[in-house]
């Protein structure tokens, strides 16, 4: 193996790639709903979309990063969302909404090479009892990136046009691009049968038999399903019904990001005194609490930017604690972590694929009542799953 020592801040950037192009664009939304002249369930399918193409792309990148090597993946992956993000960009001038959901497609397939290649090269990298807390940073980064993309997405929004939080993602897109040399490659035998459909077929067969995998890997994709409901809902409510603008948007929800850097911080700090499971556990209780509370407000009639923001805090909070060390668990007893992290990857994207469009489904709009519904009994199903998991 590369003995260069992976540089954990450019790992935690690739991380984030697609998260940030899932969210950067959400404050222009409601201007982009108005631009296509499309409803608000039509608009948010730009982030379902993107969801979907980030959720079936982390199947195919760990057979690919065995086979051709981790950096050739980040290379190939990274032109793939060159190519869809110009698509989005195009629909712009040709005024074709198809075209960009299309292009978020393209984009999102494109920008989950980021996601799972950085965290094989973490897992092939570092013992297996100290990769939390390497996660534990990635997370701390997580919790930063996101926000600011928000940040930038309401004031490019505000100051140009929706078409600017493009020209973001490609330029973001082409210095990761150049940065990929910095890493080391951790691949230390390719397997020219990773991409064989009998191989792949035994490998999923026997890693959707593995217990742990699935849920942990499902945990975590519950916990993710509360930050995308927030990014789809949370502008519509925010800028229709509180009345503020995109740039205003932009920096109130960089409020709930800083819970999740508190809860990733937390793990970082307590890494030794408690277990992976007792923080899983903490997490997945702190989401149902912030979602309880969100759900019991907005009953009562409290809508506020004041009662959206510290609910949601609460539950990123809780999300920072969940994605520390949920992909951690999911795959610590997979052999093939290439393999493992793909499918965990996957079960953390396809559920919130799945919550997020029924949030667009007509008659899920009186003021995100039946989404906070959707949190709450994610919130129990994660419980109750991680009980599963932990008392055999």
């Amino acid at each position: 193996m590369n003995q260069k020592t992976p540089n954990i801040l450019l790992l935690t950037i690739l991380y984030v790639f697609a998260s940030l192009g899932s969210v950067v664009i959400t404050p222009a939304l409601v201007t982009i709903s108005h631009y296509f002249k499309v409803s608000e369930g039509r608009s948010q399918l730009t982030v379902t979309i993107f969801l979907l193409g980030y959720a079936l792309g982390q199947l195919l990148y760990g057979p690919f990063a065995n086979r051709f090597g981790r950096l050739n993946t980040l290379y190939g992956g990274l032109l793939i969302a060159m190519v869809g993000t110009l698509f989005s960009i195009l629909a712009s001038p040709t005024e074709d909404f198809g075209l960009l959901v299309f292009g978020r497609f393209i984009e999102a397939i494109g920008c989950s090479a980021g996601l799972v290649v950085s965290a094989i090269i973490i897992n092939d990298y570092y013992p297996q009892k100290t990769v939390h807390k390497q996660f534990s940073v990635v997370i701390i980064g997580t919790a930063i990136v996101p926000g600011i993309a928000v940040f930038i997405g309401g004031f490019l929004t505000q100051r140009f046009h929706w078409q600017a939080c493009f020209y973001f993602i490609l330029g973001y897109n082409l210095l990761l691009f150049m940065a990929v040399p910095g890493l080391p490659e951790t691949l230390q035998g390719r397997n020219k049968e990773s991409l064989n459909p009998s191989t792949l077929f035994r490998h999923y067969k026997r890693l959707l038999a593995n217990r742990e995998l699935l849920i942990f890997g499902s945990i975590f994709g519950l916990s993710v399903s509360f930050v995308y409901v927030f990014a789809s809902e949370g502008p519509f409510i925010a800028i229709n019904t509180l009345h503020m603008s995109s740039a205003t948007y932009g920096v109130v929800a960089l409020i709930p990001s800083i819970g999740l850097f508190a809860g990733g911080l937390l793990l970082r700090l307590f890494t030794e005194t408690i277990s992976r499971q007792q923080a899983l556990l903490w997490g997945v209780l702190t989401e149902a609490a912030g979602a309880l509370l969100l759900f019991f407000l907005f009953l009562l009639g409290y809508i506020s930017v004041y009662a959206l923001i510290i609910s949601v805090f609460i539950t990123y909070a809780g999300h920072g604690l969940v994605s520390s060390v949920g992909m951690s668990l999911a795959i610590a007893n997979v052999h093939d972590k290439a393999m493992g992290a793909s499918v965990a990857s996957f079960f953390s994207l396809a559920i919130p694929v799945v919550v997020t469009y029924c949030t667009t489904l007509p008659g899920n709009k009186s003021l995100m009542l039946l989404p906070v519904n959707y949190l709450v009994l994610m919130g129990l199903i994660a419980l109750l799953m991680w009980l599963r998991a932990c008392y055999k």
